[in-house]
């Protein structure tokens, strides 16, 4: 059996995440998620990889 992480764990928070609660995302302008066209009418909804979906400015440390 072979396992495969899904996509979203490498974007989500991690706690040594440093935030600012009275800032926003820059790229997602606080809405915590963006929409990637598919082609067409079609679009999925996937969290923001900027702020890992907190839609708060993020530093990110990996």
């Amino acid at each position: 059996m072979l396992f495969v992480p899904c996509a979203t764990d490498s974007i989500m928070p991690k706690p040594h995440d440093l935030t600012d609660p009275d800032d926003f995302c820059r790229r997602c302008g606080g809405r915590r998620m963006l929409r990637e066209w598919l082609g067409g009418d079609r679009f999925v909804w996937e969290p923001c990889g900027l702020c890992r979906g907190t839609g708060k400015h993020t530093i990110r440390i990996d």
